[in-house]
């Protein structure tokens, strides 16, 4: 299983790091992701987020770190995990 956990503007110190330590117990591959690194691209079909070349709806798991800051984007990659059957702890309007 996969884990992906996305840093809002205030959350790359270390508590994300420790979110990433106990990932790594629990999920094969863990991917800390600031939000600010994620792109929107439409393929005509549906809506699909990637850092760098890695497409994140693909992940099992996304533990979302964000903050009133991130809200405009954040919402929105969140909707996207939301439709793309990517579990999340809370949703979107959280």
């Amino acid at each position: 299983m996969r884990l992906l956990i996305i840093s809002g503007s205030k959350s790359l110190g270390k508590a994300s790091q420790y979110f990433v330590a106990e990932g790594k117990r629990l999920f094969e591959t863990v991917l800390l992701v600031p939000l600010t690194s994620i792109r929107v691209e439409l393929n005509g079909k549906k809506p699909m987020l990637y850092y760098k070349n890695t497409d994140l709806t693909k992940f099992d798991a996304c533990l979302p770190r964000l903050f009133a800051e991130d809200f405009v984007f954040g919402e929105v990659v969140l909707d996207i995990l939301q439709s793309s059957e990517v579990y999340l702890p809370t949703s979107s309007e959280a």
